[in-house]
């Protein structure tokens, strides 16, 4: 028990693995070029706080041009590193003329427009590429002025979806808790130490392991995520339910704001052996904005029309 103790201490005081979280390679590469310079990399020896902050600060200062702010972080045995890039705003290019027009065909609900020329009103039908909002002012046919029309378009438009449920439905997901453990393998049996409430039902990943090849043992530092696992038999009934709730999800995790489903309704079920297929319709709220450059025909091409 002493000597796994000391074990564990020793593992716990480790670096695993070190996280760059940033959308841009370029900055993981130069964030990853510095902490390596600074020896926060894989199985090196965890920093203590005060050496963490200066790591930060001296990071921070040679590199003034690209981070705006820098946080290294220890989670468990792992670094997350956290960083904003600076932004140095330039002066913003004219923009140039444009209309508002629809991305897809569609009753209009809701014009909300800040620039321009409204050319539909709230329950036309319009085409894909249909001018909503044009950036042409005109008075009468003649044309006095151009502008980047501006505006937010709503409309219902419509969808099918066809979803297939199966009778049998079994779903597993993490709770969010989470354990470090150690276990201690011999003849294939597992032996766990200072495990004493065991989760029921949980996912392992495999943090940091001792393999000898010449002998069946096995030592291995380890997480464990608690999980709750749902098993349901569905009648036909409650299978076509269940498709319905989760082709909603589906199409919900692609809203953007103010997105919402409108209404619905089953076309059509066909029941399988082992599974239901449904097939629904949807009328969507959604935004259907999209922008189009302004071409306007010369004067000659104007004569040989």
């Amino acid at each position: 028990i002493i000597i796994s103790y000391i074990y564990l201490l020793f593992l716990s005081n480790v670096i695993f693995n070190v996280e760059v979280i940033h959308s841009k390679k370029e900055i993981r590469d130069i964030l990853y070029k510095e902490l390596n310079n600074y020896g926060i990399k894989k199985y090196n020896m965890v920093k203590s706080y005060k050496t963490k902050e200066n790591i930060e600060k001296k990071i921070l200062e040679d590199n003034k041009d690209k981070l705006e702010w820098l946080e290294i972080e220890k989670s468990g045995v792992k670094y997350k590193i956290k960083v904003e890039e600076r932004v140095i705003n330039s002066p913003k290019d004219e923009e140039l003329p444009h209309n508002v027009v629809a991305k897809k065909d569609g009753i209009i609900l809701k014009i909300q427009a800040s620039k321009g020329e409204v050319r539909k009103k709230v329950n036309d039908y319009v085409k894909k590429g249909d001018i909503i909002i044009s950036g042409l002012i005109t008075k009468g046919e003649e044309i006095k002025n151009q502008v980047p029309a501006e505006g937010v378009v709503y409309a219902e438009v419509w969808y099918k979806t066809k979803v297939n449920m199966p009778y049998y439905y079994r779903e597993e997901r993490k709770t969010g808790k989470s354990k470090k453990t150690i276990k201690f393998s011999f003849l294939n049996k597992d032996f766990y130490i200072f495990n004493f409430d065991k989760y029921k039902s949980y996912k392992q990943q495999e943090i940091f392991g001792l393999k000898n090849n010449l002998l069946p043992i096995n030592l291995s530092y380890s997480k464990e995520y608690e999980t709750i696992v749902n098993e349901h038999l569905y009648s036909p009934e409650e299978a076509v339910e269940a498709a319905i709730s989760l082709s909603n999800k589906k199409l919900e995790e692609n809203f953007t704001e103010n997105e919402r489903i409108i209404s619905s309704k089953v076309l059509s079920t066909t029941e399988y052996e082992n599974y239901i297929s449904v097939e629904i319709f949807y009328k969507i709220f959604e935004n259907i904005t999209e922008e189009e450059s302004i071409i306007i025909p010369n004067e000659e091409n104007k004569e040989k029309n």
